[in-house]
């Protein structure tokens, strides 16, 4: 998880004031949301962000993804947030149905379990790339 520093103070600052799981839970999301961003030279760089108080992680590049947010969504959740009018949850409800979601606007994760970072990252690359496809 240091092949990708944290710069922003209040950003390290968010995550060192989670508890134990739930902040290592995130900041494996976090790597892989950087690591899917590598992977696609079609995403760039991400600007990472607090966006209603959470992390926020976008392509640099305008017209290539939308932006989703990590952070704890109930006593026994973290979520990956995403824009709720975009159909991003309703397409990875149709391909990845054992996953858990919330309407149309997170992906919920129990941060005691593994992450299933394949499937996280096709989500990940999913809302990184979402304005390529669906413009």
């Amino acid at each position: 998880m240091n092949e990708w520093p944290i710069t922003d103070p209040q950003i390290r600052d968010y995550y060192d004031a989670l508890n134990g799981q739930t902040r290592d839970c995130l900041l494996e999301l976090r790597a892989l949301a950087y690591g899917v961003a590598v992977a696609d030279p079609r995403i760039g760089p991400l600007d990472e962000s607090l966006k209603w108080s959470q992390p926020s992680y976008a392509p640099s590049t305008p017209g290539v993804g939308t932006a989703f947010r990590f952070g704890e969504f109930d006593a026994q959740h973290v979520a990956v947030f995403v824009h709720c009018q975009t159909t991003l949850v309703s397409g990875w409800r149709e391909r990845l149905p054992h996953l858990t979601y919330s309407k149309t606007r997170a992906l919920l994760l129990d941060p005691r379990a593994p992450v299933p970072s394949a499937e996280l990252e096709q989500c990940m690359g999913d809302a990184l790339t979402y304005k390529l496809r669906h413009t």
